[in-house]
This record gives structure tokens, sequence and C-alpha cells, in this order.
């Protein structure tokens, strides 16, 4: 067995603000009554899955981040898209989940949440990895 309990699709390809050239974001959850895993036990996994993932060919790019969530790149030969996978990070799912209802609440929100994205990434302020602002933070 895997152990793993679950498997989320996450961020904006999920929350309705992604678009063609957003990551797919993906949460593996071992256990649903946990914020979070030890951070040893995280790095076991996150490095066991990375070397599952380095011998698999539609794996290009395979690179481990242990940032607050540790998660694993890649990029995906076969469906040509960016790929980050983090473990039990339920928070995510719940916010992606919340997200997800606010777009739905009116369909201008999406493409102004877009466009209000593309703004903060072009002036290099929408990085969570490098401190400034989250995806979540602009939505919300």
């Amino acid at each position: 067995s895997s152990g793993i309990n679950a498997e989320y699709g996450t961020g904006s390809s999920m929350s309705g603000f992604g678009t063609l050239q957003s990551d797919a974001d993906m949460a593996l959850v071992f256990d649903p009554s946990l914020n979070t895993i030890s951070k040893k036990k995280s790095r076991n996994v996150i490095t066991r899955l990375a070397s599952c993932l380095r011998r698999q060919a539609f794996c290009a790019n395979v690179e481990m981040i242990f940032a607050k969530v540790p998660i694993i790149k890649f990029f995906d030969n076969i469906s040509r898209c960016d790929v980050d996978i983090n473990i039990n990070n339920t928070v995510g799912i719940k916010n992606s989940f919340l997200l997800k209802s606010i777009s739905l609440v009116d369909a201008r929100i999406p493409p102004l949440v877009i466009a209000v994205k593309a703004w903060a990434k072009s002036h290099d302020i929408s990085s969570a990895f490098m401190g400034t602002l989250t995806s979540y933070l602009l939505v919300t």
C-alpha cells in the first residue's frame, strides 16, 4: 500500500483562476486529520517520489524544493505542462476549494483575478517561494 489516502488537484487550474499556461498543482494526502506530516517524513516521501519520477520517460527537470510546503516540480512531456506535487498540504486544498467558490460568484471575477495575477507576475511580486504575494492573497 502506498499509504496515500487521497489525491487532490489544487491551485489555479482547479480554482478557476488558471490559464492555458498555468501549471498543474497536486496534493498527496497521507493523513487527512493532519495539516502536515513531520518534516523528516515529508522529506523522505518527496525524495523517494522524486527518485521514482526521474526514472519515468514522461518526466523532465524533476526538482525538489524544501520550502515551507515541500514540493516536487517537473515538466510532463505528455501534457507539455509544469507540475507541482506537495505532501499533506490540506490548507492548500481548502484554499483551492474556497477560491473555486469565489470564482463561481460572478463570471467577471476570474478574468479580473487572472489580470491581477499577470500584473503581479510581470512586476516580480507573485512568488510565495520568494516571500512576495501569493495567488491566494491576491484573490482574497
